[in-house]
């Protein structure tokens, strides 16, 4: 029994060695085997065996790329053979990015003290110890995070000249502020729409390691206050665990037009570069859509923008023209009447009303002539291949309310409250 206990304690151990080490512990073990006086008898004496082979078993090394070496050249300085070491450095590409590895990366290098033999390889990268350890299938890999502190961090800023300079100023990155106008681009241009005293709070996640570096995660939240008007984005993961960016009602953003400005009971005239006018008869571009509905039916916006018209113009009677983000405008005419708060500069957001169905000006019946145009040039809103809206709905909503009132509670915060604030589930 004791003779089996031994031989499944050294089973233990040398699982892990490279094969040359592990065919001599083998020897090793087929000599405790066969010749009984060789075994050691008693426990104490048995232990003792134990301690003095394994303190002898591994050498630790530290290394650092020399000039103009790579690692690969460095494993190879230290006996490991070139199909090894490639396997290793496949292995390693796959955890870390080699493109961030600096020239004087430092290593640990465990070596067997009886054939110098590489058994483990260690280093320090991205904010992780990988570690590589030899087995008689192959390099086993380990990658583990270093030790750091979670915080979150609020950056306030107020618009000047240039959006992208005051972000700079307040600390935000490259790559941060252009997340901030992808997510923000239906709603409003924050290169050009935002005007001085206009302000935009962002909060980030970011890691504090021991050595003083702090890595910063993506965007949480975000609001835009701009002419008045308060526009949000809450970060929330995707199935697939990558973060997406919704408005406080849970719509994906950047924000996808609406497919219809109203509801209407049918399309009564189609885009259409020959359409016979319904008034005189005479064929005419009709480069619009035209919904029917009953008079007084609400027409909203299809996206977010800035009222460029507002008010009586010729055959079109009462309309509204809307300037959106990435070049789209929108009209929308033969209104009845007008929504409160509709004027020219005012800033409207996607859903919003604008005004009510009517048969102003050039109109034989109450419809809503609609016309949409990219860069000026009028387009079919029908036929226009335009991102699909994606709303979170049932569980999904629910769960991202309860996240969204953290987040309102942080943009509400003072710096100094932020420590006692939970990071984000998905950071």
């Amino acid at each position: 029994m004791l003779l089996k206990s031994i031989r499944n304690f050294f089973a233990d151990i040398f699982a892990g060695l490279p094969i040359g080490a592990a065919l001599a512990a083998v020897m090793v073990l087929g000599v405790f085997s066969l010749v009984p006086s060789l075994n050691p008898s008693g426990e104490h004496r048995s232990a003792a065996t134990v301690q003095s082979f394994t303190t002898r078993l591994e050498e630790r090394v530290a290394v650092k790329l020399g000039r103009n070496e790579n690692l690969n050249i460095l494993l190879k300085r230290y006996g490991l053979s070139q199909s090894s070491a490639q396997e290793l450095l496949e292995k390693i590409h796959e955890l870390v990015d080699w493109r961030r590895m600096p020239k004087d990366q430092a290593f640990n290098l465990v070596l067997d003290t009886q054939n110098r033999n590489v058994r483990t390889v260690e280093f320090v990268l991205q904010e992780h110890i990988v570690r590589a350890s030899a087995t008689l299938g192959g390099w086993s890999l380990d990658r583990q995070e270093l030790f750091h502190v979670a915080r979150l961090n609020l950056v306030r800023l107020k618009a000047g000249n240039s959006f992208s300079a005051s972000a700079a100023r307040a600390g935000l990155s490259r790559a941060q502020i252009a997340e901030l106008q992808r997510t923000f681009s239906s709603e409003l241009d924050l290169l050009l729409d935002l005007a001085a005293g206009d302000e935009v709070h962002v909060v980030i996640p970011q890691k504090h390691y021991l050595d003083g570096h702090v890595v910063a995660g993506q965007m949480a939240a975000a609001r835009v206050v701009a002419g008045g008007r308060s526009y949000e984005a809450f970060g929330f993961p995707d199935r697939d665990g990558a973060l997406q960016y919704f408005d406080i009602d849970g719509h994906l953003l950047p924000r996808a037009f609406l497919t219809a400005p109203l509801k209407y009971e049918r399309i009564s005239s189609t885009f259409d570069l020959a359409r016979p006018n319904p008034a005189t008869g005479v064929l005419r571009p009709h480069e619009a859509v035209d919904f029917q509905a009953p008079q007084g039916t609400p027409v909203i916006a299809v996206g977010s923008g800035t009222v460029e018209f507002a008010g009586w113009r010729g055959g079109y009677g009462l309309m509204v023209e809307l300037k959106h983000a990435g070049g789209y405008s929108s009209v929308y005419a033969h209104l009845s009447r007008l929504a409160e708060g509709v004027a020219e500069g005012a800033r409207i957001k996607a859903g919003d009303a604008i005004g009510a169905v009517g048969q102003t000006g050039h109109a034989t019946g109450p419809h809503l002539h609609f016309e949409f145009a990219l860069n000026g040039e009028k387009i079919d809103f029908l036929s226009v291949k335009i991102p699909g809206a994606d709303s979170l709905t049932g569980a999904k909503l629910q769960q991202f309310k309860r996240e969204q009132e953290k987040w309102l509670a942080v943009l509400r915060s003072e710096p100094n409250q932020l420590a006692r604030l939970e990071l984000p589930r998905w950071y």
